[in-house]
């Protein structure tokens, strides 16, 4: 049980880590200003703009853990809905799918290494849920 409980959390941390990079920007490192806010303090939120249409995503997920969609472009203030759709035959237990947005200061590798035990919170850890 332990071995595939393990298994499990190496899938998602995989899979997770490849969805929170598949806007093709790498995690930041470094000494930046970005890393020197406190990870508490989530950042100012983009005032939504009425003039720009909202943007409606769907993302599919199967068995295999890849997404038919690689990035997500949307302008400040725009509205976005995202709507994840499983598509794979795989019981959620096993191979759930998931969709998380972060914070822009928020490193991903960080993320996943605070989350990646956290299952009774759909694998957010909890040091690090206002960064979503």
């Amino acid at each position: 049980m332990n071995s595939m409980k393990s298994s499990l959390l190496t899938i998602i941390t995989i899979s997770a880590f490849g969805l929170l990079t598949a806007c093709n920007k790498a995690p930041e490192t470094g000494d930046s200003t970005a890393e020197k806010t406190s990870t508490n303090a989530a950042p100012a939120a983009e005032a939504p703009d009425p003039s720009l249409p909202e943007k409606k995503v769907e993302i599919t997920g199967n068995d295999t853990m890849k997404y038919d969609v690689m990035a997500i472009e949307a302008k400040p203030g725009q509205k976005v809905t995202v709507t994840l759709k499983n598509v794979g035959t795989i019981p959620k237990l096993s191979m759930g799918h998931n969709f998380v947005l972060l914070a822009p200061d928020m490193d991903p590798i960080k993320f996943l290494e605070a989350s990646q035990t956290s299952m009774g919170t759909d694998f957010i850890g909890p040091e690090v849920k206002n960064k979503v």
